[in-house]
């Protein structure tokens, strides 16, 4: 898959928003996700490993539409700042915009995670959020969150794990079909599980990992998360058959009833830069 390529999927499409021709997709699916429950629960747990303080530097790599960027700006004072950095232009703009002409301790960068502008130990803190499933290395990007935080500053990193991805359905054979077709186009399906070794080797220390399930009630919340209605007609295509269109349509039909529950777990990571030894 080519990282410019049209899909019109948010599994792969999420590595270059920018050559998507759907952006309102992709900006209702972040917008969307930030509403949840769930994702606030962990959101809040990456907050707090992050040692957010009045007056500190943060970096919020992969910032996206900037909700969390904004969030963690409105902890840290006004003498405070924090960078929120993204690769899509699109969506800067959409954060950019949001902030007025009066953006106060926020501001935003169009730039490549793999290779950042900023000075080695510039911020306190550094976090990730959903961005390595996509990046074509995510150790480097680790490596160059951990160079541009200061020593004792804190690296956080939230990443799903979609070998853990569940559609609630008693039909095993076409959850699993559609949920492997579904995770066959994420570039780092496994990233989460992987999290604390690539942490380690990029040289932080105190690493701590934590769990927690992402979930969506609804066969509409799914589709707008995880793409299932698309996925099934997919499978359905290739495979030359309607199971997976037929067996959509009974969950959908099941989910006036009783919502469809989807999800997968997300792993929170997060570690120290060791002071500099005398």
């Amino acid at each position: 898959m080519e990282d410019g390529e049209n899909t019109g999927y948010l599994a792969d499409g999420f590595r270059n928003v920018d050559m998507q021709s759907d952006f309102t997709k992709f900006k209702a699916c972040l917008t969307f996700i930030d509403t949840l429950p769930s994702f606030q629960s962990y959101k809040s747990e990456a907050d707090r490993r992050l040692l957010l303080s009045q007056g500190g530097r943060f970096i919020d790599v992969g910032c996206g539409l900037g909700f969390d960027t904004e969030r963690i700006g409105a902890k840290l004072g006004k003498l405070g700042k924090v960078v929120g950095l993204d690769n899509s232009q699109q969506l800067l703009l959409e954060a950019q915009a949001r902030l007025g002409e009066e953006p106060g301790n926020v501001s935003y960068v169009l730039e490549d995670a793999h290779d950042m502008s900023f000075g080695n130990n510039w911020f306190d803190g550094a976090r990730t959020d959903r961005v390595l499933q996509h990046v074509e290395n995510p150790s480097r990007v680790i490596e160059e969150m951990a160079r541009v935080v200061r020593p004792g500053g804190r690296v956080v990193c939230a990443e799903p794990d979609w070998g853990s991805f569940m559609i609630d359905d008693e039909d095993l054979e076409s959850v699993e079909t559609v949920a492997a077709a579904w995770t066959s186009r994420l570039r780092n399906k496994y990233i989460g599980r992987q999290l604390g070794r690539l942490m380690k080797a990029a040289g932080l220390a105190n690493i701590a990992i934590s769990g927690e399930l992402l979930v969506t009630s609804g066969i509409t919340a799914g589709n707008i998360v995880f793409d299932i209605e698309k996925t099934c007609h997919e499978v359905g295509i290739k495979k030359r058959t309607k199971r997976y269109i037929d067996w959509y349509r009974k969950i959908e039909e099941r989910d006036k009833n009783s919502p469809v529950l989807s999800g997968v777990t997300i792993i929170v990571a997060s570690g120290t830069k060791p002071e500099a030894q005398c």
